[in-house]
């Protein structure tokens, strides 16, 4: 997880979802804190935002958080940038790490579901 701050002050992540209400998406920011701490790193706070699948919506976030350099990172899950943002964050400096997506360029994070699925029932 280190290696995707950029030392940008605060170390902020921003997580891009479809949508809020989601058991998967809490393990997963549960997961991000738990990454962060065991690794003795500082961070201020997740920014968490909802494009609540509207693509419009997801372009304007992503937009103002490079504007502002809200985040040192942004993670996105369930969420693709187009080429275009991309290359700007890539530009910036600004990793963007896409959970469950792939594109050249980008990290990517992918959920082994049978592992998960067995761990679930087991």
């Amino acid at each position: 997880m280190e290696e995707f701050f950029t030392g940008i002050e605060p170390d902020n992540i921003a997580f891009l979802s479809t949508r809020f209400a989601s058991t998967f998406m809490n393990t997963i920011i549960e997961g991000i804190e738990d990454s962060i701490s065991s690794n003795n790193r500082k961070m201020s706070r997740i920014d968490i935002y909802s494009n609540n699948s509207n693509p419009k919506t997801k372009k304007t976030i992503l937009n103002d958080i490079l504007r502002a350099r809200l985040a040192s990172a942004v993670m996105m899950l369930f969420v693709k940038p187009d080429r275009e943002q991309a290359d700007m964050y890539i530009n910036a400096g600004i990793p963007m790490i896409l959970l469950e997506n792939m594109m050249e360029g980008l990290s990517t994070v992918r959920i082994d579901n049978r592992k998960a699925a067995y761990e679930a029932v087991k």
